[in-house]
């Protein structure tokens, strides 16, 4: 039997689209793990052409949730994208079978 404790990810809800993009393409597309603080942000506005503003929200919002990881005073590395989606795949079946009581 499972139970809920084991269900937990560090990653629970979901990625927005606006922040699903902005991940792909700092931390696949463009095949680099560190970034500074400055470079990330103007990645976002001239090639996701994001104001300054959203660009900063959507790179606090990754820092929050755990993706961008504080390596420096202002780098920050990058969470590999395979293992957010097995975490997020984990902690969905493992919640499907805490619903699906026998």
């Amino acid at each position: 039997m499972v139970n809920s404790g084991e269900c937990r990810s560090r990653w629970s809800r979901l990625l927005k689209k606006r922040e699903l993009i902005a991940y792909y393409l700092l931390c696949v597309r463009k095949k680099t793990n560190v970034w500074n603080t400055g470079d990330l942000i103007d990645v976002l506005v001239n090639e996701l052409l994001f104001n300054r503003k959203t660009a900063y929200s959507v790179f606090r919002r990754l820092k929050r949730i755990g993706l961008l990881v504080r390596i420096g005073e202002y780098t920050y590395k990058c969470i590999d994208f395979n293992e957010y989606f097995d975490e997020l795949l984990k902690s969905y079946v493992c919640v499907k079978k805490l619903e699906r009581k026998p």
